[in-house]
């Protein structure tokens, strides 16, 4: 969803993706976002493209991204971890 700075219309930018859970910035144009039913991690750019980054395990919650190290840190509920990930 697309909310303005100002008053006016809240404006979808995607499809479904399922329940998503966490998101972070990721760059100035797009966002990482973990759905929480499904493990996966989107990046998602401000124009609604979607691109699938990784597929974790199933219930991952609110996600860290890390920029200056290229770190993104996984909480996993219902495992009891943080996963690491660092990309290239």
């Amino acid at each position: 969803m697309k909310m303005p700075k100002a008053n006016g219309p809240i404006k979808n930018i995607t499809s479904e993706l399922g329940n998503l859970d966490g998101i972070q910035k990721y760059d100035e144009t797009s966002f990482l976002v973990s759905a929480w039913d499904s493990g996966i991690i989107y990046k998602i750019s401000k124009a609604g493209e979607v691109e699938i980054i990784m597929e974790a395990e199933k219930s991952v919650g609110g996600i860290l991204y890390i920029p200056e190290r290229k770190i993104l840190a996984l909480p996993m509920n219902f495992q009891n971890k943080l996963l690491l990930y660092k990309f290239e």
